[in-house]
């Protein structure tokens, strides 16, 4: 596990948070935070059917 997160950091991916870790720390549910996603108001990348969302996304979140 711990080559897997040398590998995102190299990459420049450690703060990517999945929907589900997101919501818990923006202290809604993952149903919100697709909604959000929806409707533009914070941006993320997708691979296959997970969103990963960066952590300063956030701040986008709470505007």
């Amino acid at each position: 596990m711990a080559a897997l997160e040398e590998k995102m950091d190299n990459a420049g991916l450690k703060n990517l948070l999945t929907v589900a870790e997101f919501a818990r720390l923006a202290g809604v549910s993952p149903q919100a935070i697709h909604q959000a996603l929806r409707q533009q108001r914070i941006r993320a990348v997708r691979k296959g059917p997970i969103y990963l969302i960066e952590e300063s996304e956030l701040s986008r979140f709470f505007q």
